[in-house]
């Protein structure tokens, strides 16, 4: 891919192209500026400047400089609550200005007393995190059962359909004379092999959720998800009515949900999520206050992360993250955090283990293939994400491929290609060849590759973007999409309405009521998507650096709550559930941490 920082810097310096220390500098330049959309576009516009005939390479240099001038009027009136932040950070002693201090060693000391004491504390501050759902919440699990085999009964359906669509066979055998014209030039011909299929634009489902109208070209969506959760009911409701049920028009206005789980409150999240207090200060703060002492604070940091980085401490790397990772060290943090496999060298074991998956994709063909491709295309439309398709098209073969996944999502190590998957949307056997299929047992929702996006701007190699794709989607992402799982959608549903209860209740009851909408349907596609589509790219980075670092999926409704208070004025004045959609449209100014610092810890004290 063409790289416009290094073109431009071997204009300027061309005795300096050799100049290790120079091309490093590039290097860290080019990895920040890859997290902004616009750096995307005026890449391409380059590339296609350069493509053209009548097009001077002497005229280079300024043509980037113009392209980078265009829209560069930043507003210097602060929203409200940033001043709020920055005034608090201003204001504290010197002891909530600097960097947290923690020290490497102080981590590499306790790992392996935290080892040791890890499933007792766990147990103690979260139960729901070792427990099953069954013994979490015994009161729904007939109602869930039912409701998953009702729909995995749809789901053998849908396959047919699928097959119908695709006119293709569920699994089919490449021919010899197949796999050898995929060897000579692997990704090139599969594309051309798989150009036939129809392909639906849709866009994609994070911000408003799929259409209700879409052809039958998915297994599930996130409306089949709604779908199944509002319908889930306590079976001890019953016995608990001791007068004439009330009517469900009057219990329906403040709840989406039949049954009660048990969340955290307000003041216990403030707790768990101490370290966003705005007391201390964090990455985006840091970048916008200009004076000296925020500038000493911000390199001390970046000095502290290339310690982490060299020590490989996860422990550290975590509480380093909690705070907000800059682009330039980024990589190489998830790297520590997220990589599970132990390796003296992750690039070639990347290498090796991506050669055979692409085996496996030479000898199959699937019916998965064309579903998942249909599904990447949905980034056609979309500004900052359409130049990725290519790389992101490899990241999902890969992924359908891997049956590394298997015991990763379901959380047993005993599963094999046969093994236990009950509670989950099931895979498929397919008794003729008798292996599992998907081969990596995850049924995908609508959207699966939505969650690989985010990795698209870290690498050029779809390699490397799989390998850290794959392990924050067997960690994070397949909870959200997950039934039955004590912390998984079910769970985070919940954590959004008794939260959204708890902050403000009087806007809840608004939208719900008043408006006519539940605020969970509006949110649904957002903690489902992960605000993928929904937010700019570089706050869905920042909101999962504190996802990593605290290890919590939690966030995620958090956010979701945090963004309606913060639309409040504008969702109070209408009163017509066709006017929801306009109010949601422009999120471009949402900075989704320092919302949530805002409003999780707006009527705290903060003089201490």
């Amino acid at each position: 891919m063409l790289n416009a920082t290094a073109i431009s810097n071997s204009k300027i310096n061309p005795k300096n192209i050799n100049n290790k220390n120079d091309n490093s500098i590039g290097e860290n330049a080019e990895q920040h500026l890859r997290v902004f959309p616009a750096y995307w576009k005026i890449r391409k516009q380059i590339k296609d400047d350069i493509m053209k005939s009548d097009f001077k390479i002497e005229e280079l240099e300024e043509r980037i400089r113009n392209l980078m001038c265009i829209d560069n009027h930043n507003d210097k009136n602060l929203s409200l609550i940033k001043q709020f932040i920055m005034y608090q950070n201003q204001n504290n002693s010197q002891k909530y200005l600097n960097t947290p201090n923690f020290h490497i060693s102080e981590y590499e000391s306790k790992k392996k007393k935290n080892s040791k004491n890890k499933t007792i504390n766990e147990q103690k501050s979260n139960p729901q995190s070792i427990r099953s759902i069954e013994t979490v919440y015994p009161e729904i699990i007939d109602s869930l059962n039912i409701a998953i085999k009702a729909f995995n009964d749809k789901l053998k359906t849908r396959i047919g359909l699928l097959a119908d669509t695709f006119n293709k066979s569920i699994i089919r055998k490449r021919t010899i004379e197949e796999e050898n014209t995929l060897k000579k030039n692997f990704w090139s011909k599969l594309e051309v092999m798989n150009s036939t299929s129809q392909y639906y634009i849709y866009g994609l489902p994070g911000k408003l959720g799929c259409p209700k109208s879409m052809n039958n070209i998915y297994f599930y969506n996130d409306i089949d998800l709604y779908n199944i959760i509002t319908s889930l009911k306590s079976k001890f409701s019953d016995k608990l009515i001791t007068r004439p049920p009330l009517p469900e028009t009057y219990s329906s206005f403040w709840t989406s949900l039949s049954f009660h789980i048990k969340t955290p409150t307000v003041e216990e999240f403030r707790i768990k999520f101490k370290e966003l207090n705005p007391n201390y200060v964090h990455l985006e703060i840091l970048q916008e206050l200009e004076n000296e002492k925020s500038k000493n604070t911000l390199n001390t940091r970046y000095e502290l992360g290339n310690k982490i980085i060299k020590s490989s401490s996860r422990l550290a790397a975590r509480q380093y993250s909690k705070y907000g990772l800059p682009m330039f060290q980024r990589v190489k943090l998830y790297e520590i955090m997220l990589i599970s496999e132990f390796t003296d060298n992750i690039n070639v074991y990347t290498y090796q283990y991506c050669s055979s998956l692409k085996n496996n994709i030479l000898k199959f063909d699937l019916l998965i293939d064309d579903v998942i491709q249909n599904d990447v295309k949905q980034i056609q439309n979309d500004d900052s994400y359409f130049i990725f398709e290519d790389i992101l098209s490899q990241v999902m073969y890969y992924w359908t491929r891997d049956n590394w996944l298997i015991p990763k999502v379901y959380q047993n190590k005993n599963v094999n290609n046969y093994g236990n998957t009950e509670g989950y949307f099931e895979p498929y056997t397919d008794n003729k060849i008798g292996k599992l299929y998907p081969p990596n047992g995850i049924i995908p929702i609508w959207g699966i590759s939505s969650y690989a996006i985010p990795f698209c701007y870290l690498y050029n190699n779809p390699d490397n973007v799989y390998m850290l794709f794959r392990e924050f989607y067997a960690k994070y992402s397949s909870r959200l999409h997950t039934i039955n799982n004590s912390n998984g959608l079910v769970y985070q549903c919940h954590v959004f309405e008794h939260l959204f209860k708890q902050l403000d209740s009087v806007l809840y009851f608004h939208i719900q009521y008043i408006i006519g909408k539940s605020p969970l349907e509006i949110a649904f596609p957002w903690i489902v998507y992960s605000f993928i589509g929904m937010l700019d790219i570089e706050q869905i980075l920042l909101l999962w650096d504190r996802i990593i670092g605290f290890d919590s999926l939690e966030l995620i409704p958090i956010a979701a709550v945090c963004i309606f208070l913060y639309k409040k004025e504008a969702l109070l004045n209408i009163s017509n559930v066709n006017e929801i959609k306009n109010v949601f449209a422009d999120n471009n100014s949402i900075k989704i941490i320092p919302l949530i610092q805002y409003y999780l810890f707006k009527y705290v004290s903060f003089k201490y």
